[in-house]
């Protein structure tokens, strides 16, 4: 995997979900997106709540302020179904696991249950393009799988086929589960997800495939740098060498 820049003055944010009491703490911490953005930061924000609907002011992945950020989650029948937001999820959490699993972001999660689909979704970022990973995997169902659908949606009404989707497949190895982020094992990631207003809602859809629960521990939104940064980057970092040689 190439790592990414981050876009000067983007926001990128990172949350961790399901905390429940004496189960987790505020993670710091790095996830799968720091696989191909190591600059990103470590400042999670952190929900145990049961409410549908959470806005207030967030902490982008740099600890900075990411100003006022909606955070909704609902609920729909399993199939390709419009997610309906008023309906509650439900935190759980265990310890006893090791490797990352043992960590405040991965020992507790969201889930529904009764075959649901499970929906998240974020407004309030400014217009850009982001990468979004959706981290997935209840450590102590291993062979559990899932689709996630990730993308942007204007309007609210949503179901999976609106959005992209990933497999998350069950795990061989239960050490691989303990040691490591691999794409479409423990995360799923949608590279490209565009936004044109701050009113438009980040969404991911977790589609339980061989049982009852969709789960989430949490997701990264990292903004995507536009070309023209990109340019720059490169012509600066030219001209860094350059002056470099001459002073040599």
């Amino acid at each position: 995997l190439a790592a990414a820049i981050p876009s000067f003055g983007a926001v990128s944010v990172q949350y961790d979900l399901g905390a429940i009491t004496g189960a987790s703490t505020t993670y710091v911490g790095t996830g799968p997106a720091h696989l191909t953005t190591p600059s990103l930061g470590t400042t999670w924000n952190t929900t145990g709540s049961t409410q549908n609907t959470l806005s207030g002011n967030a902490l982008a992945s740099d600890g900075s302020a990411a100003g006022n950020l909606t955070l909704n989650f609902g609920t729909s029948a399993l199939g390709d179904n419009n997610i309906d937001w008023a309906q509650n999820v439900t935190p759980s959490g265990h310890g006893g696991l090791t490797g990352f699993y043992n960590t405040d972001l991965m020992k507790d999660w969201v889930y529904t249950s009764g075959y649901q689909n499970l929906g998240v979704r974020l407004s309030g970022l400014p217009a850009d393009t982001y990468q979004v990973y959706a981290i997935i995997r209840e450590g102590n169902n291993l062979a559990r799988t899932y689709d996630a659908f990730i993308g942007v949606n204007t309007t609210g009404i949503v179901k999976p086929s609106d959005l992209t989707v990933t497999k998350i497949t069950g795990f061989t190895t239960a050490d691989l589960a303990y040691s490591a982020w691999v794409a479409g094992q423990n995360f799923a990631v949608n590279n490209s997800v565009t936004t044109t207003s701050a009113s438009d809602y980040i969404t991911i859809i977790v589609q339980p495939t061989n049982a009852a629960y969709g789960t989430i521990q949490g997701f990264q939104i990292v903004s995507v740098p536009e070309p023209a940064t990109l340019s720059v980057v490169g012509f600066a970092a030219v001209g860094f060498l350059a002056r470099r040689r001459r002073t040599a």
